[in-house]
């Protein structure tokens, strides 16, 4: 894999909010996390999410704008 490739899959690999959402608030149901610690880790697991668009783009895994469709 060349780098950008590389990056695109680790920027994929960072998209695991859903899972660690749910694993957050069993956590945060059995006592083991605090009320800020458990604030904190779902910001990060949000805006984590979040920067998988900008980042594909950004290291031109995918194209920035919609797809287009050769017309003949």
């Amino acid at each position: 894999m060349d780098w950008r490739e590389s990056a695109g899959l680790g920027a994929l690999m960072n998209t695991r909010g859903l899972v660690e959402l749910v694993v957050l608030n069993i956590g945060y149901d059995i006592g083991v996390l605090t009320p800020k610690i458990f604030t904190m880790l779902v910001i990060m697991a949000i805006v984590t999410t979040m920067m998988t668009g900008p980042l594909l783009r950004l290291f031109g895994v995918v194209g920035a704008g919609p797809a287009t469709t050769d017309r003949r």
